[in-house]
């Protein structure tokens, strides 16, 4: 994620898309103007950032890393020794002062709004804070901890269960998407042909409402941090309920309404899917992956919720399989 062009403004959280780190660790909130709150051990108000650890059991974070530029997912690395207990908090300084001490990020961030990542020791993408423009001591966080629902609260807790109480701007909790990447393929080589008869890589969206859902206007991006909006759907574009929508990611616009401005990369990048929204765009869902394999899809497993799996049986258009020998986390 290399923000480097004007702010997008994401309102909303997405679902953790990490294969292999625990799903307990998650990040919980983030203060990004701290003007009067919790001093640090050297007496600054700096920005912070709140992770949380929802499972039953203490979890060591050796080999997590912390970012918000996708280019540098190990930006901050814990410290070896690191640990959360059970339904505990963990505080890490934005401060852009790493001589500070072990638990100082070298970024800071930013309060016009930007995502925050955390990546587990596979160096894939674990959970993410997606945060709007907030004011000073307006602080970002899941209500209540751990949860879905994320929105904005005059009342920060660092260190301590976030608490309901919303500040200027902070209206209704903000809920998952309705509508997610739920399956792509980087190789197609010979799975499935568009209607031109080529064997075109493909990016599938996944409607998870119980009604048909207008996503005309939504932008799919291959960069998702510096141009969210590379290819617009077009007008009248409906997935059914419960349906899905199958984008060719060619780089040939001139094929059709659902052929993408992009093509994706077998070497690995980024998926984002964004809505227009009161600022900007919002990010709706991402997906960060590596190298792919031909003909081998990556879909969520569970269907439409789970994290990112390969897939040996891609299934455009259709639910998607759990690969052999795949045991829920």
């Amino acid at each position: 994620m290399s923000a480097t062009t004007p702010p997008i403004f994401l309102l909303l959280a997405a679902l953790s898309l990490s294969s292999a780190a625990p799903a307990q660790i998650l990040i919980n909130e983030v203060l990004p103007s701290n003007d009067t709150g919790l001093t640090d051990e050297n007496g600054d108000r700096d920005d912070w950032i709140e992770l949380y650890n929802a499972g039953s059991q203490e979890i060591g974070l050796s080999g997590y890393s912390l970012t918000d530029d996708l280019s540098q997912p190990r930006l901050f690395s814990f410290p070896a020794g690191t640990r959360i207990a059970a339904k505990g908090h963990l505080l890490v300084w934005a401060d852009d002062e790493p001589l500070q001490g072990e638990l100082h990020a070298p970024f800071r961030l930013r309060a016009d709004g930007e995502t925050v990542f955390l990546f587990g020791p596979d160096a894939v993408e674990a959970d993410r804070m997606v945060f709007p423009p907030l004011g000073d001591d307006i602080a970002y966080g899941r209500f209540p901890d751990g949860a879905a629902a994320t929105n904005c609260t005059e009342t920060p807790t660092p260190l301590a269960p976030n608490a309901q109480r919303f500040g200027p701007g902070c209206g209704e909790l903000r809920q998952p998407p309705r509508v997610v990447i739920n399956e792509f393929m980087a190789s197609n080589q010979s799975t499935i042909t568009d209607e031109g008869g080529e064997f075109a890589d493909w990016i599938e969206l996944h409607n998870l409402a119980s009604e048909p859902l207008d996503v005309s206007g939504f932008f799919v991006s291959d960069d998702p941090d510096t141009e969210p909006q590379k290819f617009e759907l077009p007008a009248g574009t409906v997935i059914p309920a419960g349906g899905y929508l199958l984008l060719w990611a060619d780089n040939d616009v001139l094929q059709g309404p659902l052929h993408t401005g992009f093509g994706l990369s077998a070497n690995g990048e980024s998926i984002g899917l964004f809505d227009r929204a009161e600022f900007q765009v919002q990010l709706i869902d991402v997906v960060t992956f590596g190298a792919q394999t031909a003909d081998i899809s990556e879909g969520r497993v569970p269907n439409g919720t789970g994290d990112f799996e390969p897939l040996p049986k891609p299934s455009p258009r259709k639910n998607n399989t759990p690969p052999t020998g795949w045991e829920a986390r």
